[in-house]
């Protein structure tokens, strides 16, 4: 659904896909048009999992965490 911290993470038809909240007419189409385009669904499937890594991994956890809390304690990461 098109709400919250998806917004934030999805570009419709790029990573993902959004509809509208409560709108089961446009959830329907969004599952067609992905079966009905398997090469798009794949592309989509892929740049999601880019997404995660690179947004999401461990590592660039780890890194974000560090410089928020070096911003919030003035403190220099190392």
């Amino acid at each position: 659904s098109r709400t919250g911290p998806l917004v934030e993470i999805i570009e419709h038809g790029t990573n993902g896909m959004l509809c509208p909240v409560d709108d089961v007419d446009a959830f329907a189409e969004a599952v067609r048009y992905l079966r009905e385009n398997p090469d798009r669904r794949v592309a989509i499937g892929a740049a999601a999992r880019d997404t995660v890594l690179a947004r999401f991994s461990m590592d660039g956890m780890t890194d974000a965490y560090e410089a928020l809390f070096a911003r919030l304690t003035g403190a220099e990461r190392s």
